[in-house]
């Protein structure tokens, strides 16, 4: 990336640490003043830079090439993956977790596993969006063995969640990117958004890979109020890509009568409406709805506990374990380009 006056961003930030640490004798006017994360590359920089080139014996020009970085040791910051898994899961597996380490090892990113309240009944989602948001507003991360790990703005970033972890996910991006909101200033850098089992799934949003595991045209997200595309709530972005199959209960629900119980009794448990014990939620649904109770308690412990990444083998839609590779070779794409 080259840089000329008016650049800003990591890069800029990167130079001027770079030059002043190294060249400090005739770099310490950098900008005219003290490094700031939201740093450009000014009159003064031009200048200590082209001080640099005549010491060096390079062809002085009006800006800081690709090679002349490189020779500096400049490097962006890598792209920053954040993770938020579901119900009652580990943070450091499960569908996003694990494509995240994956692309971490091949060197492409750094993964930041979201930690939140994931064992509540109902669904304590506001403590996640409220560490997703801590974690998204830092300009500094940490890594496993404690090591700083810069994320200054202009850093790309990409998000995954599953399952409850699409819920925190949804209400973080109205709550905190959109226009006007606290963390705006980091929606530009966003390059990728990787969603499984999305309860705010917008109708008929489904990835170019997972269309062969679902079929079903015409449904969407479980949740009945917020997710993209209703209640005035945006469309998804391009770069939000849903993985599901067919028959998740969370991510695949139908506008007809068996969705609306289904959808009452998510709101309930992963909203937090009204909800006391599983045999009241299903007596006071099953009257409502007139369906048998039976019926309506399976759905509801199979809200309760099969939102969870549990991998106990038994095929369940929602909570089997993912083939990731096409969710990995889309997001390997998104950082290339």
């Amino acid at each position: 990336m080259t840089l000329k006056l008016g650049s800003n961003g990591p890069v800029v930030l990167a130079w001027q640490q770079t030059m002043l640490l190294r060249f400090a004798s005739y770099a310490k006017a950098a900008d005219g003043g003290p490094l700031r994360e939201d740093s450009y590359f000014g009159k003064d920089d031009l200048a200590v830079h082209q001080e640099w080139q005549r010491r060096v014996h390079r062809l002085v020009t009006n800006n800081v090439s690709d090679d002349e970085l490189l020779i500096l040791g400049v490097t962006k910051p890598k792209p920053v993956f954040l993770t938020i898994e579901g119900h009652m899961s580990n943070m450091f597996t499960g569908p996003v977790a694990d494509t995240a380490n994956q692309l971490q090892a091949e060197g492409l990113c750094f993964h930041q596993p979201t930690g939140y309240n994931n064992g509540a009944i109902p669904f304590d989602n506001g403590s996640g969006v409220r560490a997703l948001a801590e974690l998204v507003g830092s300009t500094t991360l940490r890594d496993g063995a404690g090591n700083a790990v810069p994320f200054p703005a202009g850093t790309p970033i990409v998000f995954g969640g599953f399952s409850q972890g699409g819920i925190v996910l949804f209400d973080f991006w109205v709550y905190y990117l959109l226009p006007g909101k606290p963390l705006e200033w980091r929606a530009k850098d966003v390059k990728a958004v990787l969603a499984y089992g999305n309860p705010c799934r917008q109708t008929d949003s489904i990835a170019p890979w997972a269309r062969a595991w679902a079929k079903k045209t015409g449904t969407s997200g479980l949740d009945p109020y917020r997710r993209f595309g209703i209640n005035g709530y945006p469309t998804k972005p391009d770069y939000w890509m849903d993985v599901y199959r067919g028959g998740d209960i969370f991510a695949e629900n139908t506008a007809d009568k068996a969705g609306e119980v289904k959808a009452a009794i998510y709101q309930a448990v992963a909203r937090g409406d009204v909800f006391s014990n599983p045999y009241s939620l299903a007596t006071q649904i099953a009257d409502l709805f007139l369906v048998p109770f039976d019926e309506v308690l399976g759905m509801v412990m199979a809200c309760i506990s099969g939102i969870g990444f549990l991998a106990d083998g038994n095929g369940a839609p929602h909570y089997s374990p993912y083939d990731i590779t096409g969710g990995v070779d889309w997001v390997r794409r998104q950082l290339a380009a």
